[in-house]
């Protein structure tokens, strides 16, 4: 191997050092960092319940009228000539 391949890999080892570094100092800060405030959660809706029985009214149903079983003679059929 020559010199400028050894140096080459020194840096690049140096350098993810520093970034693996930097990225565990960022983990200490962010868990030694108070926590944020919660927003605080709205109250569930409140339903109106009725305190009241509703009645039932019933319906009378539709009653039949009788009709006659014999045609009137306004609805006689009419003969043809």
């Amino acid at each position: 191997m020559n010199r400028s391949s050894m140096r080459r890999r020194r840096m690049l080892f140096w350098l993810l050092s520093v970034v693996v570094a930097g990225s565990m100092v960022c983990s200490l800060v962010a868990t030694l960092a108070p926590p944020r405030r919660r927003p605080q959660p709205t109250s569930a809706p409140t339903y109106v319940i009725p305190m009241w029985t509703p009645t039932f009214t019933p319906t009378l149903p539709p009653v039949a009228t009788p009709t006659s079983s014999t045609p009137s003679a306004s609805e006689a059929p009419t003969k043809r000539p």
